[in-house]
């Protein structure tokens, strides 16, 4: 349920239109929970009340950034990949952003470009993601921990022993392979080695390192 009306609130700001004017719009957009970030060029022209509140910024100092300032390092470069909005569409991405006391965190947002006091305008709409991130890290790390000692569980044994196989295996075979030798894989981590003129004294020694 919380999703669709996540879904139906976006909606209806990124089509001001529907609203009736703009005096309506920004009724709308201070009455919800969603935070509404409107730029004009670069700069921040609009922001609402929740935007105040999940940034931790004063609404006059956001009007003096750009909603890049507010991107985590980490993903600026994810943000600038995805590029901006062409008119009519709408793009809908998650972004980690760093709130003004220094605390990072996740926003569901969703940009597109809109008419904004007679102009065009870019906009975003966000959701505080982070609480739900949090319960995310917190179910993937059970399933890897025994919860009586904290300790990696079976599942995070086999996940280690198989990335190391991974990471070592080409190396290991390389190391004990002659150029005669023809090595391949036999079947999941499982590798077969031929090995010509070698007699079985000599093939357990191989085998066995």
């Amino acid at each position: 349920m919380l999703p669709m009306i996540r879904e139906r609130a976006a909606d209806a700001l990124l089509r001001p239109e529907l609203l009736c004017g703009e005096a309506n719009f920004r009724t709308l957009a201070e009455a919800i929970a969603c935070a509404v970030f409107i730029s004009h060029g670069e700069r921040l022209h609009y922001v609402n009340h929740a935007a105040e509140t999940i940034t931790g910024y004063a609404r006059e100092e956001l009007l003096s950034m750009s909603f890049w300032d507010l991107v985590h390092p980490d993903c600026r470069e994810l943000v600038s990949n995805r590029g901006s909005a062409r008119q009519g569409d709408a793009e809908r991405h998650e972004v980690k952003i760093l709130t003004k006391n220094g605390d990072a965190r996740w926003l569901d947002i969703c940009t597109a470009t809109i008419e904004f006091d007679g102009m065009s305008a870019s906009l975003v709409s966000a959701f505080d993601l982070t609480e739900h991130k949090h319960a995310e890290e917190k179910v993937q790390l059970l399933a890897v921990t025994d919860p009586l000692t904290g300790l990696g569980n079976y599942r995070r044994l086999v996940e280690a022993l198989d990335a190391e196989v991974k990471r070592t295996g080409p190396t290991v075979l390389r190391v004990f392979c002659r150029a005669i030798d023809t090595a391949t894989r036999h079947g999941g981590d499982e590798f077969a080695v031929i090995l010509p003129e070698t007699k079985a004294a000599g093939a357990r020694l191989v085998a066995h390192g």
